[in-house]
């Protein structure tokens, strides 16, 4: 048949689409089946839209679409055809779901490769950075994301909201670029992307999680299509989860070391770890999960020995030292991640319980005009342990902080608990020992409490070291909350003292990444704080004007009764501290009594009732606006708060579970403190031996600078590392990739 005759006459080619057709109504894709047929048909169309025959077009687009679809699609082929319709009509048919309808307008490009990936600059209906496959995501559209990532398509990652970089200095922040940052993470976020895109998929949904938490933090106008989408990828976590059968399959993918840090690939499981570093709590919080975690938990896991946990190899040059062997056989009682638990917990009970013994007989009197603390050897004895404990406590703590970073490290409440009670216990250690240095200096050892000066380092060791004991008895809530009925209260308890404490909480915020609710809720008490502080201030100075003019006025009344000014507002400063605690009810009329003096010629007091009126309404106008709506707002604020925190309390206990999990399993928690300074050494002792000293503490000392190290050392670390953690391709195997040339071929069947 020649070219020029009409289509619309012969029903062949209608025939051959029939079963390509596709309407928005329908919930299932058409099966795409690439055939001879099907691209005589592709040929046919490309040679009608470049020949401009409307006819012909109309009838091939009917045979795949809607009338009302081909109305809006066939202008843009005909009408004025070029480039850009081109890429507008290629837009437009992804919207409309059709696979082969994508097919057939993509033939369009094929004297112009390259340009298909592109999408139009001047579209009505779409925004300049649309292009085809972000638009394929976003719909979410397998069969034509698919057809796309084979055809070379990619995407641009974006640059994070919180990008310093000299391209995001220059063109700054516009509506235009956070849309543009918006749209490329939604299609990223998509399952289409995700599961066709992407090598790893869980990697990258913990990425993509890390990086939509600092688009949270930074792009507040775009924050309830962030949840979403953080919301799309905490449920596609649980479908890869889902895709597991077996709880082997699950082990499996826990094991893979792709993405982790080098110091977590000798980890059981390293994406446990990953997930922790980037909050995915849903994932998390899966049973089967869940399952493999405590697996692992009651040792039904093999664990990987690493060169740093020396006292677990038992090689034979070691052996031969009698001292050295039974030290490995008392290391092998700490095998298990549980029993590391329970040695723990009664090593920090024995630790309780020296605290206890040392502030039971108390300083009373006698001992309470003795400015040094020791008084026996007993007490030299249980001082130096409880040392010793907060010392190795310490120790886990700086090897946790330096393994993990600071902001993963603080995330969760009892890292800031630890600081505090370290400050107290090494304050109190340095007060102790500066008595000792005063009392050997003046050698006064017995002076009654009234000759101290209040800097005295006796007091201050007795208000640090109490401190510190409140703080020890304290942190015994970290070991029961792996008791489910205990633990849900726990982590609701502290999550709401978190949303409900004070100005401590923008540090929390600048300093570390906390959860999303956590930031959400702080967020609005920092904002209640803020202009509680900015009202009193306000009427600090107005009230500090009334009364600041009568402090220290006297007055006698009839009987002879002299009254006295209060200085409570005598100054701004005590204006303001007076009025902050008469938040929780502690002004009452009595304390802005106004006393002026007495005058006359019978000495009468005085009453400047003016004043006192204003007074009086300035204050009570002060009740009411803090007292009535301040305090109402936060309580709403709180109690919507505590309901947050009860709907999730089974996501946030497991979540919490999984990182007292993940403690136990490094090598600095292979013993408790205070043997765990003793193992430490030896950890150092064997590798100075092995390694020398150029990298033996790379994860003990932080580095500020980078170092040389020897050449066959380094070769060996690339190899290791090589070995544990080599991906195959980019995580986001279709990200960033180069714009596809192809030949130009010439079109079969034109």
């Amino acid at each position: 048949m020649e070219a020029d005759t009409s289509i619309t006459k012969d029903s062949s080619i209608k025939k051959k689409l029939e079963k390509y057709r596709y309407e928005r109504s329908q919930k299932e894709y058409c099966i795409w089946e690439a055939n001879d047929d099907l691209f005589e048909c592709i040929a046919t169309f490309r040679y009608s839209v470049l020949k401009e025959k409307w006819d012909d077009v109309q009838s091939i687009l009917e045979s795949l679409i809607s009338e009302e679809d081909v109305g809006e699609l066939l202008p843009l082929l005909v009408a004025h055809p070029s480039l850009e319709t081109w890429k507008e009509a290629l837009l437009f048919a992804i919207t409309t779901g059709s696979r082969p309808l994508v097919e057939f307008v993509l033939s369009l490009f094929i004297d112009y490769p390259g340009e298909e990936t592109k999408g139009p600059e001047h579209s009505c209906r779409f925004p300049p950075h649309m292009t085809p496959l972000m638009l394929a995501c976003i719909c979410n559209n397998f069969a034509i994301a698919e057809c796309l990532l084979l055809r070379g398509h990619s995407l641009n990652l974006p640059h994070r909201a919180d990008c310093c970089c000299n391209e995001c200095l220059i063109m700054r922040s516009t509506v235009s670029t956070r849309l543009e940052r918006f749209d490329t993470y939604k299609a990223i976020c998509s399952d289409a992307f995700l599961w066709l895109g992407c090598c790893d998929p869980l990697l990258a949904v913990c990425l993509l999680n890390e990086e939509i938490e600092v688009g949270l933090l930074h792009e507040q106008e775009y924050k309830d299509c962030y949840l979403r989408l953080q919301s799309r990828i905490m449920t596609f976590s649980l479908c890869i989860v889902g895709q597991c059968w077996t709880i082997e399959e699950v082990k499996v993918l826990l094991m893979q070391k792709r993405g982790v840090s080098f110091g977590d690939c000798n980890n059981p499981f390293p994406r446990i770890r990953l997930a922790l570093n980037t909050h995915m709590k849903y994932f998390l919080s899966n049973l089967t999960v869940q399952n493999a975690v405590k697996d692992l938990w009651n040792g039904h896991l093999e664990m990987p020995v690493k060169d740093s946990e020396l006292p677990l190899q038992n090689n034979q040059s070691n052996s031969q030292n009698g001292y050295y062997c039974g030290f490995l056989k008392f290391m092998k009682i700490f095998d298990r991640p549980k029993t590391r638990y329970l040695w723990s917990f009664m090593s920090y009970l024995l630790f309780l319980l020296v605290l206890f013994g040392l502030r039971y007989p108390g300083r009373v009197n006698n001992e309470a005009t003795r400015r040094t603390i020791l008084n026996s050897y007993g007490r030299l004895v249980l001082e130096g342990y409880a040392y010793l404990y907060v010392f190795g406590m310490f120790f886990e703590h700086y090897l946790g902080l330096v393994s993990r970073g600071m902001v993963r490290f603080y995330a969760m409440w009892w890292r800031w608990f630890d600081i505090i009670l370290f400050w107290l216990f090494f304050g109190s250690f340095y007060c102790h020992l500066m008595t000792i240095a005063a009392v050997h200096q003046d050698g006064l050892d017995y002076l009654h409490r009234k000759h101290w000066i209040f800097t005295d380092f006796s007091i201050v060791y007795d208000v640090y070291f109490g401190g510190a004991c409140i703080m020890a008895f304290w942190r015994t809530f970290y070991f029961v909350q792996l008791n489910r009925s205990i633990g849900v209260k726990i982590v609701s308890c502290f999550q709401f003292i978190v949303y409900a404490s004070t100005k401590l909480e923008l540090f929390f915020i600048l300093i570390c990444k906390l959860q999303i609710s956590v930031c959400r809720c702080v967020y609005h008490v920092i904002t209640f704080l803020w202009i509680m502080g900015a009202v009193s201030l306000c009427f600090a100075i107005g009230i500090n004007t009334l009364y600041e003019s009568y402090t220290d006025n006297v007055a006698i009344n009839s009987h002879g009764e002299k009254t006295h000014m209060r200085d409570t507002f005598a100054t701004i400063g005590d204006t303001f501290r007076v009025l902050y605690w008469a938040f929780y009810g502690y002004l009452g009329p009595w304390d802005y009594n106004l006393v002026v003096g007495n005058s006359g010629p019978k000495q009468e007091e005085v009453h400047q009732h003016f004043t006192v009126l204003a007074g009086e309404v300035i204050v009570g106008i002060y009740h009411i606006t803090v007292i009535l709506g301040l305090i109402n707002l936060m309580v709403s604020f709180l109690v919507r708060t505590a309901d947050e925190v009860q709907e999730n309390e089974n996501i946030e206990w497991k979540y919490t579970r999984c990182h007292i999990y993940g403690d136990y399993v490094e090598w600095y928690s292979l013993v408790p403190p205070p043997l765990n300074i003793v193992y430490i050494i030896f950890v150092l002792v064997h590798r100075i031996r092995r390694y020398g000293t150029c990298c033996s503490f790379t994860d003990i000392f932080i580095r500020l600078h980078f170092t040389t190290v020897d050449e066959q050392e380094a070769n060996r670390q690339n190899v290791e590392y090589e070995q544990v953690c080599t991906v195959p391709e980019p995580i986001l195997a279709f990200m960033n990739k180069g714009e596809v040339v192809r030949k130009e071929e010439p079109a079969s069947g034109v």
